[in-house]
Order: C-alpha cells, then sequence, then structure tokens
C-alpha cells in the first residue's frame, strides 16, 4: 500500500502543480473570480493531501506492520477525500453544474477522517506508548523455539521489568 501512496502522493502533488499554474495563467481571463477562488481551493487542498499521502506512506515505512491497518484507512479515505473534495470542485467550476457542490463536502468529511485516523496512529504511537505496553509498564516480547529432536515448541513470552512476579509465557 505504502507504494501506491507514494505514487499518488508524486501524482496528485504534480497535477495540482500543473493545474495551479494553469489557473493562474490559462483560465484567469475566462473564469470568474469566484470560480478562480474556487479552483485555486481545489489545487490547494489537493496538493496538501498530497504531502498527506505522502506522510502516510512515509510512516508506513518507519512504523512497520502494527499500525499498518489504520494506515492503509487514512491512505483510503484521503485518496477518497482528494478525488471527491477537489474533483468535485473542479467540475463545479468548468462544468457550472450547481448540484455538484454537494459532493465536496463529502470530500471534506473524508478527508478530516482520514487525519483523524492518522491522529490515532499518533496517539498509539506517542510517548509511553513507545516503552510500554498496553498495560502501562514496561514489557517486553520474546519469541524463541526449543527444540528436541524431531519435537519443535513455540514459546512465546512477556518479560516485564518492573513486576518480575507477572512474568508469563503466553
Amino acid at each position: 500500500m505504502k507504494t501506491l501512496y507514494w505514487r499518488c502522493c508524486a501524482l496528485f502533488a504534480a497535477a495540482a502543480i500543473a493545474l495551479g499554474a494553469f489557473g493562474a495563467h490559462a483560465l484567469r481571463a475566462w473564469l470568474t473570480p469566484e470560480q478562480l477562488a474556487i479552483y485555486q481551493t481545489a489545487v490547494q487542498y489537493q496538493m496538501y493531501h498530497a504531502l498527506g499521502l505522502g506522510l502516510i506512506a512515509a510512516l508506513q515505512d518507519r512504523l512497520g506492520t502494527s499500525p499498518s491497518r489504520r494506515l492503509a484507512w487514512a491512505g483510503g479515505l484521503m485518496l477518497a477525500g482528494i478525488v471527491l473534495f477537489s474533483g468535485s470542485l473542479y467540475a463545479l467550476v468548468f462544468t457550472g453544474f450547481g448540484w455538484l457542490g454537494w459532493i465536496t463536502p463529502c470530500g471534506g468529511i473524508s478527508l478530516i477522517a482520514a487525519w483523524l485516523v492518522m491522529a490515532c496512529v499518533g496517539f498509539d504511537f506517542s510517548g509511553n506508548a513507545n516503552r510500554y505496553g498496553r498495560r502501562g509498564r514496561a514489557s517486553r516480547r520474546y519469541q524463541t523455539t526449543l527444540t528436541d529432536s524431531d519435537l519443535t515448541i513455540p514459546v512465546e513470552a512477556t518479560v516485564d521489568s518492573k513486576h518480575p512476579d507477572h512474568n508469563t509465557p503466553s
């Protein structure tokens, strides 16, 4: 998924730059100031959230597999939000169909939800969450395999350094 988010990040950012330049130079004579403001909003939000996709890809690469489900949700919501929010604004400007404005808030809600999901990932990996387990104390998980001729037994144990009496195999 992170490769998809990197690619979408790059493509959406490149498109935002191209569309912004197109709007600043070619469309200025064709669009009303109100339409140009709507167009500029679409370009800005597309760029902001393209960078957000890059952040999601970087977090997936940095944090590994543990938050990947939430980050995948955040990425999917952000992709949908960019398409719905900016796409509906572009379509509104070029077609003049007012009903397209009703799609824009759905994209906005999707973008907000993506950032909230990312906040949940941040809360999971901030402060004590990096050093302490979910129970709020220092714990480490060890995995090993006991082997005796034909018998192999996987063993997993949680070691609690503050409370040695809580050390139990899983």
